[in-house]
């Protein structure tokens, strides 16, 4: 069929009576080895050009834990050459001038087939520290057997920052949540809470556990109930047909917890995400009782006379 085919020739020579020497020989066809080590090479190079013009940096350590090979964009990274890494150890790259106990703490090398992802600070050239993100997975050859690992990682000294602004935002506003005079609850569109600021046992009684255990609306009188219903009916409503969330202020009368109930001055409006999705809706509310009886001693006063107490 005129198909070229790889073979693999042994011959010995055998000399015949009649004094002349013939070669006697097998030939094994190798064309599928042959075609698969094309394929490995490669393959091999595909990665290879990968690696050398990727931002992230890839290595290669063998089982000893030793560098064998760095890709060059470790110089753009941390302002290390590929050479300054190779022969050493992860532990020493990554954790430089660090005790032995803290080397230790570098993640295990995967052997199972599995990889791993972990994150950690390395050195630059100029002795800065970066956060990265390392992925780790198994080295193996052409025959499948694992010869230590591949590891690539990034800078991510960005990601880091912004996590840790916005960890200490949310425990700033919780601060200032649980020492608040003022109440404050987040429910989701059901009326479940979702958090409830611990002022609320000194304004209504109830501890936290107590409160998160009923629907925002489970200590409202039946005009209250009817109001949050009706509110929460409206945010399902603009969220469906994508119009602005509504806000609202009303005042309302809440249960306290030893029976008796109090006017409460509720504001209320939803929160979204960076992406403007909804995410709750928060309730802020105070205790307003003393300012309701003085409005009705007032109302009170100017309807009878101060004397006789007649209505005018």
């Amino acid at each position: 069929r005129g198909e070229v085919r790889w073979v693999s020739a042994e011959s010995v020579p055998r000399d015949l009576p009649d004094g002349s020497t013939v070669w006697e020989g097998v030939l094994i066809d190798i064309t599928d080895r042959i075609q698969a080590q094309q394929r490995l090479s490669q393959e091999t190079e595909r990665l290879q050009l990968l690696a050398e013009n990727a931002s992230d940096v890839v290595m290669r350590v063998d089982n000893s834990d030793h560098i064998v090979w760095v890709s060059p964009s470790l110089t753009a990274s941390l302002g290390w050459c590929p050479q300054d890494w190779i022969g050493k150890t992860e532990a020493e790259v990554l954790r430089p001038g660090r005790a032995p106990e803290d080397q230790a703490t570098v993640a295990p090398h995967p052997s199972n087939g599995s990889g791993v992802i972990t994150r950690e600070q390395i050195a630059a050239k100029d002795g800065s520290l970066h956060w990265v993100e390392t992925h780790r997975g198994p080295y193996r050859n052409a025959a499948g057997e694992v010869e230590g690992t591949v590891a690539s990682f990034r800078l991510i000294d960005a990601v880091v920052q912004a996590e840790q602004e916005l960890l200490r935002s949310e425990r700033q506003h919780r601060l200032l949540a649980d020492h608040a005079l003022d109440v404050v609850t987040i429910c989701d569109l059901n009326g479940r809470p979702l958090y409830v600021s611990p002022s609320i046992e000194s304004v209504r009684g109830w501890s936290v556990a107590e409160a998160m255990a009923l629907p925002i609306d489970g200590h409202l009188k039946p005009e209250g109930q009817a109001f949050i219903s009706e509110a929460l009916q409206q945010t399902q409503e603009a969220l469906r047909q994508g119009l602005p969330l509504p806000t609202f202020r009303v005042e309302l009368e809440q249960s306290h917890k030893d029976g008796h109930w109090i006017w409460t001055d509720v504001s209320s409006s939803c929160m979204v995400d960076d992406a403007g999705a909804y995410i709750g809706t928060l309730l802020v509310y105070r205790d307003i009782s003393s300012r309701k009886q003085l409005e009705a001693e007032l109302i009170q006063r100017a309807s009878t006379d101060e004397l006789t107490g007649l209505l005018n």
